[in-house]
């Protein structure tokens, strides 16, 4: 199962104003708005929303560089045999695993129709058999690198020993075991009609981690399990590929402008945008800069307003209020609502 991040990807048929009633946050004394928009995809596919995927196949390490079942000692005096935590065959489990969430993260953000791995793989006419089929293209995800490093290593830390009626600090050995992990994973996108790469995208992911060794716990030391971190780091990657393939709703949170200086006309404004009525907020603050100037007003009424959909009234406002007041916090909302308004547009073209 996908865990992370497909809470991102497209959402449809969202009502700005249940968002609005149940996404309002207060975070302190501020309150918060949500502002939602449309981020583009990084490879523009609209052409090729027809899409069949095919099935990962599991790296394949060279003869003489494939993980060693024990671990090497780099500091040659540690007493006990350290078996690796690569599990053999383990390339396998991560081929599938990153078929399946492939399959479901892109399946989740709406946004294409799929030919499952299943399905794919079947036709060995390639492309062309996948075009008389209706499908655009075809999706290729490979691993390129699988790095996988362990070793054992010492390094010298004082000790306190009790001699006598004295405490004598000594040195000693203190043993370690380092585990280092890279992963590469690359997509083509190949223009089913022609048979021509049309996007193409690298992606890598690594870690590292350390673990005390005890020469005294037991008699032969079993390295920790690499593959749930492996298996996160495969899904990591096969999410940002979905999000480089297919434009997704994004929400932020902005604060409202505080009450300073106090227009106390305003003061229930603030209480109606925790209840959810954001018209009337939205009218309150409108009012009171229209009427006085008070600059958290008209501030606080762009912001309503482009939480509300209507970001080209959004920015009219926000620079009326940065023009007039010369202040900073509005002109790097301004500066912000013509990014998402660019954003947006973008990502509404690839529709």
């Amino acid at each position: 199962m996908i865990r992370k991040r497909l809470g991102k990807h497209m959402k449809k048929s969202i009502s700005y104003l249940l968002v609005l009633v149940f996404a309002t946050l207060l975070v302190g004394c501020a309150t918060h708005v949500p502002i939602q928009y449309m981020v583009p995809a990084d490879d523009n596919m609209s052409a090729f929303r027809d899409l069949a995927i095919a099935g990962v196949d599991p790296y394949r390490f060279g003869m003489l560089y494939g993980p060693s079942t024990t671990v090497p000692d780099l500091s040659g005096t540690f007493p006990l045999r350290v078996y690796s935590g690569y599990q053999p065959f383990s390339e396998r489990l991560l081929a599938n695993h990153a078929t399946g969430t492939l399959l479901e993260s892109l399946d989740s953000t709406g946004y294409f129709k799929l030919l499952p791995p299943s399905e794919t793989d079947r036709y060995s006419g390639g492309s062309a058999s996948l075009y008389a089929l209706g499908y655009d293209a075809t999706l290729v995800v490979e691993f390129e690198r699988l790095d996988v490093e362990e070793y054992v290593y010492a390094r010298k830390v004082a000790v306190e020993d009790d001699v006598a009626t004295e405490v004598v600090e000594t040195e000693a050995l203190a043993y370690y075991l380092r585990q280092k992990v890279f992963v590469s994973l690359s997509y083509e996108v190949i223009e089913n009609s022609s048979g021509q790469r049309r996007y193409s995208r690298t992606f890598q992911d690594r870690s590292e981690r350390t673990f005390s060794l005890d020469p005294e716990d037991s008699a032969v030391i079993f390295a920790p399990s690499m593959t749930p971190i492996l298996l996160d780091m495969v899904e990591q990657i096969v999410l940002d590929m979905t999000e480089a393939l297919a434009p997704r709703w994004v929400q932020s949170n902005v604060a409202l402008m505080k009450n300073r200086p106090t227009a106390s006309s305003v003061e229930d404004a603030y209480e109606a945008v925790v209840q959810g009525r954001i018209a009337y907020a939205y009218q309150a603050f409108l009012r009171e800069w229209q009427q006085s100037g008070h600059v958290p007003s008209g501030y606080n009424a762009a912001l309503l307003a482009e939480s509300s959909g209507r970001r080209d009234e959004a920015i009219e406002l926000m620079g009326e209020v940065f023009q007039s007041s010369g202040n900073n916090k509005a002109k790097r909302q301004l500066d912000r609502m013509r990014r998402y308004q660019s954003d947006h547009a973008l990502a509404s073209a690839q529709f």
